[in-house]
């Protein structure tokens, strides 16, 4: 076990930095209650079977990177102003509950990313301020596999879930997705219809709940319109959230000079947040003070 340290590294430009912790080869080990700040990587490579709980990583590059490392536990970690908070490559069924993943905020900012992993089960996070919320990178890339977001509270991100491509196997159930710039966006011209939308609460829904069961009774429903030229043309960056796009959006809108494309449909939304698990329960008033400390 490795618990209860202050782990900093050396006054000097982040990449050149020491790794606070690196796990290479190594299982059945616990990483708890540690305080990481100021280094380069918590690193877990080739290593399976092990729990990192209760840490603060703060201002890190990778609050913590998986790379081949199989079956891992990851739960209420406050991990925060990091570069990426969580990011898995090639790594499969890990579990990621009841972390606090907040300001990954930069071109390459995320919450949780993940690179061809499979079988992963992340529930009951809050994963807020963040560039990108959760980022999906082929995964699940094993057929056979889903991965599965439940109760998670996705608020104040630049987007809210990102898709490398248009991918499948991916279930979004009982969710919040609250004040994000953009909920959904795709790459490649693709969409994300394939993927499961279950019970979620999109606080943009405009639709009624007239026989009062908690549900929309219409389909919410994400379009590509104007506004989204920024994802394929990366200059268009500059003018995101600006007049000139916000122009074009709401003109797309109101006499669209092109289809716009589907994004996503979720039949019967929640009108209401889902209730996470009694520990992480947050008012919207109390996500935004967690945010901004």
């Amino acid at each position: 076990m490795l618990g209860r340290n202050d782990i900093s590294s050396k006054d000097m430009p982040l990449e050149l930095k020491g790794d606070s912790i690196r796990l290479w080869y190594s299982h059945f080990n616990r990483v708890e209650d540690n305080f990481i700040h100021g280094t380069r990587d918590f690193a877990v490579w080739y290593s399976h079977d092990n729990t990192i709980s209760g840490n603060r990583i703060h201002g890190t590059r990778y609050g913590v990177h998986f790379m081949y490392a199989h079956h891992n536990n990851v739960e209420k970690n406050d991990i925060a102003d990091c570069v990426v908070g969580l990011f898995l490559m090639y790594s499969n069924d890990l579990t990621i509950t009841g972390n606090k993943l907040l300001r990954s905020w930069g071109a390459s900012g995320m919450g949780i990313g993940m690179k061809e992993s499979s079988g992963v089960v992340a529930n009951n996070n809050e994963i807020m301020g963040n560039a990108v919320g959760i980022f999906l990178d082929l995964s699940p890339y094993d057929p056979d596999a889903t991965n599965q977001f439940e109760r998670n509270q996705v608020a104040y991100n630049g987007t809210g879930v990102e898709f490398s491509a248009d991918w499948e196997s991916n279930v979004f159930r009982n969710n919040s997705f609250n004040t994000n710039f953009t909920q959904i966006a795709v790459r490649g011209n693709g969409t994300a219809m394939r993927e499961t939308w279950e019970q979620n609460y999109w606080d943009d829904f405009t639709g009624f709940d007239e026989d009062h069961d908690g549900k929309g009774d219409s389909p919410f429903e994400i379009y590509s319109y104007a506004d989204r030229l920024w994802m394929e043309n990366r200059e268009a960056n500059f003018f995101r959230g600006g007049f000139a796009l916000e122009a074009l959006d709401f003109i797309e809108r109101l006499a669209p000079f092109s289809e716009p494309r589907l994004l996503m449909r979720e039949q019967n939304p929640l009108v209401q947040p889902p209730v996470m698990a009694e520990a992480e329960k947050k008012k919207p008033t109390d996500a935004l003070e967690l945010l901004l400390q």
